[in-house]
């Protein structure tokens, strides 16, 4: 019996190039995800800038795909023994000296048709022509036994035909599913609402949280363009996920809030489950992107949501405090820094940590005194508590680095608050 495992049909399917239908001797991955035989997918891109499989424009770059060659070498090793397998088995048999042996042999034949997936036809005539031998020692129960290994073996290629041609049925309609997907993504990219509206209605159903590339969703391309008719539309789906995020961990929640798309955000806000503190493999919240790029109201409705965290940090340490305070964006430091922010927005009794620092020390007080934010400084220097002679990791205050970059009037106010 073959030491190799014979591969099923539908792996010996995936070893198969699309373009020239036989077995691959040399797969390259090409950038649509699919295999093909190298000199076969080279010769394509001479005359095609798509995919032969679906027909999208990719690029030409191709990856040697060895897990796949060694898949196929194996397969190839495991069919060829298998064949010298059965064949010696049944030249045995032809010469057995009894019908002990000629039993045995059928019972080792038995053994391993069972053993693989897919029956050969040239398996079954062997089968087929012992069963007519001129022998006495194939008759008997010998015979009875070939018969039945006759029978094994259609029942096998019976049922390899069959699950091929499952295979082939599943396969339509996952490239319908696809298809259909596809759709709902293009229209929800282009806010095609008609067209998103057909795509959600259609027989046999669409998968609204279809991760395209990069793991983008329909969700995330129509809050990050805007749509909010869309928006809402996908909303009112049944099990719509709308935390689900792209590969790099950012939301929709995430790309609205940082393209400051208001109408958007609310809808989110609004969706059950949403989680507002969700970051991306960066540790970016929303409520950070917002206030880097200075989305007032974007901020104040992230700061109305429930469990907002405002002193969140990146994986460096830094917040939407400090981007509001280095990007001179007054009125969101306002916002964050309001005596009444903590009961306004469910900050909690302390609200904004001011003196929170980013890895490197610096703090919202010493980026805004370095950038020369006259009323960010202001503001920062109002808050009780605020540690104005704190250094960062290098030992440099607000006033310093102030002093340095010529900023007069932060040094004024550095000053007066006790800068030394």
């Amino acid at each position: 019996m073959a030491s190799l495992r014979v591969a099923t049909s539908s792996e010996v399917h995936e070893f198969i190039c699309y373009i020239t239908r036989d077995i691959m001797v040399d797969p390259v991955l090409a950038m649509d995800g699919h295999s093909y035989e190298r000199s076969a997918i080279e010769r394509w891109y001479e005359t095609h800038t798509t995919s032969p499989v679906t027909n999208e424009n990719i690029g030409k770059t191709l990856v040697p795909n060895h897990n796949l060659r060694k898949m196929i070498q194996d397969w190839q090793v495991a069919k060829e023994k298998f064949e010298n397998d059965i064949g010696e088995l049944a030249g045995r048999l032809f010469n057995a000296s009894s019908i002990e042996k000629a039993l045995d042999y059928v019972r080792r034949m038995s053994s391993l048709i069972e053993s693989i997936d897919l029956v050969d036809p040239m398996m079954l005539n062997k089968c087929k022509k012992a069963t007519v031998a001129d022998d006495a020692v194939l008759e008997g129960d010998v015979q009875v036994a070939l018969e039945a290994l006759v029978v094994q073996c259609e029942a096998k290629m019976l049922e390899g035909e069959e699950k091929l041609r499952r295979e082939a049925e599943e396969k339509v309609l996952r490239e319908a599913a696809r298809a259909r997907n596809e759709e709902l993504y293009e229209a929800c990219k282009e806010s095609a609402l008609t067209e998103v509206c057909t795509a959600l209605e259609v027989d046999g159903g669409v998968d609204v949280n279809y991760r395209g590339d990069g793991g983008r969703t329909p969700l995330y391309w129509a809050s990050t363009k805007g749509h909010v008719d869309v928006v809402r539309h996908l909303l009112s789906v049944k099990d719509i996920q709308v935390n689900q995020a792209r590969d790099d961990g950012v939301t929709a929640l995430f790309m609205a809030s940082q393209k400051g798309h208001v109408d958007v955000v609310r809808l989110l806000l609004g969706a059950e489950g949403i989680e507002v503190n969700q970051a991306d493999n960066d540790g970016t919240t929303a409520l950070y992107m917002a206030s880097q790029n200075g989305h007032v109201n974007v901020v104040r409705l992230l700061l109305g949501a429930e469990g907002v965290e405002v002193n969140q940090a990146m994986n460096d340490g830094v917040t939407a405090l400090y981007m509001a305070s280095q990007n001179g964006f007054v009125e969101i430091v306002r916002l964050l820094l309001s005596p009444i922010a903590a009961d306004i927005f469910n900050l909690g009794a302390e609200g904004v940590e001011v003196n929170q620092a980013g890895d490197d020390g610096v703090t919202a007080l010493l980026v805004a005194s370095r950038e020369g934010h006259v009323e960010v400084v202001r503001l920062l220097l109002g808050v009780e508590g605020v540690e104005v002679n704190q250094v960062d990791n290098d030992g440099i205050t607000a006033l310093r680095i102030a002093s340095h970059q010529g900023h007069i009037d932060v040094v004024r106010l550095l000053t007066d608050a006790g800068a030394n």
